[in-house]
């Protein structure tokens, strides 16, 4: 359920009412700003919050600068796409298997070479507008413009290129909300790696419009539109 901030303080009983059987998010001046859920324990809520620093915040939705805030105090790792949170959990061993051997292709390529390839855990700002922020970590990216840093080192580009081996729960995420975010943010090229199909699907983007959409599975050579160099045999991720 979505309510007005100002509805919310006239009919507060209301609500607390309704917040039993779903959630409910606050709108103020038209965008979310806070989300009300149902309390089963009291006493473990308090606990969570008060002592645990890295209460999870996953689907919570709040304001870009409070984001920041609560990301920069949390050891857990966090996105933040369209004014939602998004908790990250750590990642199993297929994934990082093909995450690695995925990595040797694009280092052993990109050795030499002006772009330079990077591993999560690495914060990367995205901007629909000059006032709509989003934070992501890719798995794998592809930085062309490495002078394109803040003066605390951290990275502030677009990537040329990036990568999300998705999992039945992330697949929405990965599939929906982060292909429109990559596509609409100047990201040249996705690719989005499956391990349960053992597929690759490789989008090309231009003036935010997909331009290619390629499908390798095992036994055939992947190729990049934005490098077109860099190939490699579908097999290799997944040995």
């Amino acid at each position: 359920m979505i309510v007005h901030s100002t509805d919310l303080k006239t009919n507060l009983g209301k609500y607390l009412n309704l917040v039993a059987t779903e959630d409910i998010v606050i709108l103020k001046s038209g965008k979310p700003v806070a989300k009300m859920i149902p309390c089963d324990d009291w006493s473990r809520a308090y606990v969570l919050r008060e002592g645990t620093p890295d209460y999870n915040y996953d689907g919570q939705y709040m304001s870009y600068d409070a984001f920041m805030k609560m990301n920069e105090k949390s050891e857990a790792r966090y996105e933040y796409i369209d004014g939602q949170v998004y908790y990250l959990a750590s990642p199993n061993f297929t994934h990082q298997r093909i995450l690695g051997n995925l990595y040797i292709v694009m280092y052993t390529f990109f050795k030499g070479k002006p772009c330079q390839p990077f591993l999560s855990p690495f914060d990367v700002t995205l901007k629909r507008s000059v006032s709509l922020f989003n934070v992501v970590q890719p798995d794998l990216l592809v930085v062309c413009d490495q002078d394109n840093r803040n003066e605390k080192d951290y990275y502030l580009g677009t990537p040329a290129l990036v990568v999300e081996i998705i999992s039945p729960e992330t697949s929405k995420k990965d599939l929906i909300k982060k292909l429109d975010l990559y596509m609409s943010t100047g990201v040249e090229e996705y690719w989005v790696i499956n391990p349960e199909e053992k597929l690759v699907i490789i989008y090309t983007f231009l003036y935010k419009e997909i331009t290619s959409l390629r499908t390798f599975n095992p036994g055939m050579m992947a190729s990049s539109v934005k490098f077109p160099d860099l190939n490699f045999e579908i097999n290799q991720l997944f040995d």
